[in-house]
């Protein structure tokens, strides 16, 4: 109830603040729909800043292969490793780092299952 209050009190001055945020609109990106999964070293970027890349594209990232991930990136397909065998199993597309980043830059996607959209929330439903 207190939290409750403390919003309701601070309510001008939240959204004051989202006055200044310019939120992107993720449905509208190349990677709308597409869950994506790294695993082992890349080698153009950090990982931190691939996830960077999938979520500015309105796609998402998981930290495990998952039913329903659309792709697994890895800079060696044939490792052995966990995630590339638990991808294969199921079904899920191994592509290496190049092939993500010209997904990034807007090649065409292959054909594969989309995950659910997420939810939108507008500032209004937070109030």
């Amino acid at each position: 109830k207190k939290f409750v209050e403390g919003l309701r009190a601070n309510l001008e001055d939240m959204r004051g603040t989202l006055s200044y945020i310019s939120l992107k609109d993720a449905s509208e990106g190349i990677l709308e729909g597409v869950s994506v999964c790294f695993t082992g070293s890349l080698k153009t970027m950090k990982r931190n800043e691939a996830a960077t890349l999938v979520k500015d594209a309105g796609g998402t990232v998981k930290d495990d292969v998952v039913k329903g991930l659309t792709y697994l990136v890895t800079n060696d397909p044939n490792s052995g490793s966990a995630k590339n065998k638990k991808a294969q199993e199921q079904g899920t597309k191994v592509i290496t780092e190049e092939e993500f980043l010209a997904l990034v830059k807007g090649s065409p996607k292959p054909e594969v299952a989309k995950e659910e959209k997420p939810v939108k929330l507008e500032s209004e439903d937070l109030f």
